[in-house]
């Protein structure tokens, strides 16, 4: 059992050397590094040269090869100056006339859309028109909002000011 301990260590520091200087690997197998990186290059240049001549066979060299190709004869491109509107001489281009438009009309104001009450508005309706202040229970029965919501409602009514504590669980409007 003490042997493998020593081998294990043996091969951990071994191993630790070759990390800290990787040609050692090299020198261990007799290796010379140029020549395997002069030969590795040499193949993948073989490789790459065979691939460009195979797909330089592909690319039609000039405009004449098209029209052979295809029986086609091109003309020579347009240039950017050239590519104008054709228009008769003596003639000048139109301008296309502005659309008149009508004035926008009012919307009145029963036709503007209506801003959705939330449910803040609706605790806040229903604790304005109690004068005395109403439970918790109440305000969520009347409203018709969970609990959770509830809760996170009167936090923010009292944290601006808008509602009171009358007693726990007891709410009133201050406005």
């Amino acid at each position: 059992m003490v042997h493998c301990k020593h081998v294990a260590a043996a091969l951990y520091g071994a191993g630790a050397r070759l990390d800290e200087d990787p040609s050692l690997f090299f020198v261990l197998r007799k290796a010379d590094v140029n020549d395997l990186v002069s030969e590795t290059i040499k193949e993948s240049k073989k490789d790459l040269l065979s691939k460009a001549q195979k797909k330089s066979g592909r690319i039609i060299e000039s405009d004449a090869g098209l029209a052979e190709m295809f029986g086609i004869e091109l003309d020579n491109p347009l240039s950017s100056k050239t590519a104008k509107k054709n228009v008769p001489a003596g003639r000048k281009q139109k301008k296309p006339e502005p659309v008149k438009s009508s004035p926008p009309k009012k919307l009145s104001k029963s036709s503007k859309p209506r801003k959705k009450a939330t449910a803040t508005d609706k605790v806040a309706n229903i604790l304005r028109r109690i004068k005395k202040g109403l439970p918790v229970s109440e305000l969520i029965e009347k409203s018709g909002v969970e609990a959770q919501k509830m809760r996170n409602i009167v936090f923010r009514l009292k944290r601006a000011g808008r509602i009171e504590n009358v007693s726990r669980g007891v709410y009133r409007w201050v406005g």
